[in-house]
This record gives structure tokens, sequence and C-alpha cells, in this order.
């Protein structure tokens, strides 16, 4: 009996064309969200690539510089910026993630290439942002990300509100129980069709327009992180379906479950995430960028103010650099820099403020996260993407941890005011960002499968506790 109904309920929404309505707009939504994914990501490559090849350029033509200078094919004449500690530089990128294109979240307002010199302030390391219309950029771009967490869900809820209500109020609901059915069976068979169906048709229309769509070459890591991807968007989807069952098991009426369906929807997509947002921050507030940018700036007119005191004190300090009388790197070059240092160390605490009050708002909501499955679902899709804000954290990290290294090599020759040798110049730090491991995304975004299903686990306990006190006849307040 039970397979009749579901083979009578699929000649349904094949006669009433509702199923190839929502398939239609799946396929439309789906498709355009990774072509507008992996236009962006094309671009993305384009300028990281032009980027690479740029630096690599630079580093090529500075030591084949060096290397003729050391051999005398030319002289300083020739290539007087050749070797001089403060015009070399490094440039740290980073890629868009190995999923981008699914998920791009907020990657198009984060700098993605870091540029380090011995004269460059840290905090005009991160210079280079997206160049667009800042009112696109606020309203951020359309992903599949957003599909899945916002568009899904009410698709789901839209087709199974009144799977029970409608054969009430045309009285059929009488007929259909006098058979060997039972309401939470009708209710259970119907949702499951309606959710198989946009499902079905969702995870199909990503698969397809992934492969056909994403820019090559495709990265290694991405198959097995859209694997994971799907496994999570088929546990949110699990949770909404039981949501639904959840409210048609109250017994309301048509009007009255759409309306409890949609403020659920409302709650959990949108009011609960902004209010973990808010408690992040009310939890963990920023430090002033205004404290920093004061702090930075007496530290700064105190230094200045001392000038070649600094340069005499660190040349005192540091015996065993011997100042040559070439004069490759000019007094004032050195002053700046040794300025720079006594104004980020000044700044250094402040920063670390902001630093530590960022990573301690990032674990508050991580950890709150867990209670919204909106939330949890869109970190677990922007972590498998590589658009996350971890991600992004750790290459700042990187590039700050690179520019120590660099001065750090630098430092000896810049204060002894000669140029690099070829050799100090081929053992400078070359930056390349490293991706995390797969295992690594898999060990934070497989915990989030189970957690989604045990929220669908709590409403499908709720649905089954409100069929038992089902009457046919009657509809909830």
């Amino acid at each position: 009996m039970l397979g009749t109904l579901i083979r009578h309920d699929l000649r349904l929404l094949v006669r009433e064309r509702s199923a190839l309505l929502v398939a239609v707009l799946i396929v439309a939504a789906v498709v355009y969200a990774v072509w507008s994914g992996s236009s962006w990501k094309a671009v993305q490559l384009a300028e990281f690539d032009a980027a690479r090849a740029e630096y690599e350029g630079l580093i090529a033509a500075e030591l084949s510089s060096l290397q003729a200078l050391r051999r005398g094919e030319l002289t300083i004449a020739d290539v007087p910026s050749a070797g001089l500690p403060h015009t070399v530089q490094a440039q740290l990128l980073q890629p868009p993630g190995p999923l981008a294109e699914l998920a791009i979240g907020e990657a198009d307002l984060r700098p993605t290439r870091a540029t380090i010199t011995a004269t460059g302030r840290a905090q005009d390391m991160f210079r280079f942002y997206e160049v667009e219309n800042p009112a696109l950029l606020a309203l951020g771009r359309f992903d599949l990300a957003f599909v899945i967490v916002y568009l899904v869900p009410l698709l789901i809820l839209g087709m199974s509100y009144n799977v029970l209500s409608s054969d009430r109020e045309s009285g059929a609901l009488g007929l259909l129980l006098s058979q060997p059915l039972t309401a939470a069976q009708v209710a259970w068979a119907r949702i499951g069709v309606r959710s198989a169906l946009v499902v079905g048709v969702l995870l199909a229309s990503i698969l397809v327009a992934w492969l056909a769509l994403t820019p090559r070459p495709i990265d290694p890591q991405a198959l097995p992180r859209l694997g994971l991807w799907m496994l999570v968007v088929l546990a949110y989807c699990t949770f909404w379906a039981c949501v639904a069952a959840c409210v048609v098991a109250r017994n309301g009426s048509s009007d009255s479950n759409a309306l409890t369906l949609l403020l659920t929807w409302a709650t959990l997509t949108l009011l609960l995430p902004a209010t973990i947002a808010l408690l992040a921050q009310s939890v963990s507030p920023t430090p002033s960028r205004l404290e920093y940018i004061t702090t930075a700036r007496a530290a700064e007119n105190a230094a200045n103010a001392q000038g070649g005191e600094l340069l005499q004190g660190y040349l005192l300090d540091h015996p065993e650099i011997e100042a040559t009388r070439e004069d490759a790197v000019a007094p004032f070059v050195q002053t700046f820099v040794l300025v720079q240092q006594r104004v980020e160390a000044a700044v250094q605490p402040v920063s670390q403020r902001f630093e530590g009050r960022l990573d301690r708002q990032q674990r508050i909501a991580g950890a709150l996260a867990w209670v919204s499955p909106a939330s949890l679902t869109q970190s677990a899709l922007a972590e498998l993407a590589g658009s996350s804000l971890a991600r992004h954290r750790r290459f700042e990290a990187d590039a700050r941890q690179l520019r120590r290294d660099w001065l750090t090599a630098v430092e000896s020759p810049l204060m002894a005011g000669r140029r690099l040798s070829v050799d100090e110049f081929e053992a400078l730090p070359r930056p390349q960002f490293s991706e995390v491991t797969l295992g690594r995304v898999a060990s934070v975004v497989v915990p989030s499968i189970p957690m989604l299903l045990l929220f669908a686990g709590l409403a499908l306990a709720l649905a089954r506790t409100a069929f038992r006190r089902f009457v046919a006849g009657s509809t909830s307040p």
C-alpha cells in the first residue's frame, strides 16, 4: 500500500508540474552559481599565475645581475640597484582554494598577496585587494554555498508543508487513513519523495555543472573535497526534511504549516547565525584601530627624533658587522629600517592584542556554530572550498613569519651598507603558500556531518511524538 501511495504521489507531482518546476529552478540556480564562481576563480587563477611569473622573473633577473657582477661582465653602473638589501623583495601569494568556485564567501574581500621588503612597514604587506564595484562586493557573489544553505531548505519546505493538510482540507485524508496506513507513514513517504527529488536533482546538477565549468587544471584535492561537500549537503537536507515532518505532525492547516516553516527557516538560517556573530563580537570585542595608529605615530616620531643615534647605537651593539665604504646602502635607509623596528616593537602589544581578540572571536563563533545547522553547514562548505577565514588567517600568519625570516636574512648586509652576495641572495627564504592536507580538512569537516544528523534526529524524535497525538479529523490551534 505504501508503494502504491508513493507511485501515486509521483504521478501527482508530474501532472501538476511542480516537480518539473522545482527541478528546473534547482538546475538553473546551481548552473548559474557554479558558472559565477568558476568565472571568478578563473580570473583569480590568471592573476595568481601572472603575479607568480612576474615575481619569479624579478628573482631570476636579480640573480643573473649578481652573477654577472661577480664574473665582471657587468659593473655597478650597469645595474646600480642589483643586490641592494632594501630593494630586493619577497611576495607570498595565496591561490584560490581547491573548490573556491563553489563557496566564494568573503574571499573576494581579502588580499591574496603579501609584499615584503626591508623598508616596508608590516601593515603595508597586504595592499592588494580586489578592485571591483564596492556595492557588488558588499552584496557578495551568488555562489553554490548560498544556494545550499538558504534556497534548498525553502524548496524542501515548500514542497512538504501540505503533505497531510491538503488531503484533510479536501476530505480525502480520512479515506486514505482507512487503508492500512498511518498518518506518519503517509507524511514520511511524501516528504521522502519530495526531499529525494530535491536532493537527487541538486547533487546531480552540482556534479555535472562542476565537471563542465570548473577551471582547469583541476586541483588534486578537489574531487575528494567534493565528495565530502556532497555528504555535508545530504546531511543538511536530511535535517530540513525532518523539520518539515516535525511541523506537519502538528496537524495544522496548510497556511499555518507554511507560516511556521517560514519562521523556522528565517530563525535557523538568518537570526541564529547573526546572533552567534553578535555574541562572538560582544564577548571578544576587537581593539580599536585608532589605538594602533596613535601608538605607531608616537613611536615613529620618537624614533625619528633620535635619527642617527639609532644607527650608531646599532653598529656599536653589533661589532661583528663591518660597515663598508662602498656606500651601496644610503645611511637614511638604514635609519628608516631601525625606526620601523622601533615602531613595530612599540605597537607589538597592540597588534598581539588585536590578533588575540580576532582568534578568540573565531574560536567562540566556531564553538557556537555547533548549535546552528546553517552556521555549521556554511563553515564546513567554506572549509572544504578553501574560502574560510581560518585559511586566510594561516596565509597572514605565514606572511608575517616570512617577513621575520626575510628581515633577519638581509639585516646584516643592510646595516653593513653593502650589497647581497650571490650566496646570500640564493639563501634568502623563498615564499610558497602551503595548502593544508586533505586529512586536516577532513578532521575539521567530518564531525559536522554527525552533528547535522543529530539535529535531524532531534527533529525526528519531536515529529514521532507529535504523530502519536495526530487526529485526522481535527487541526491544531
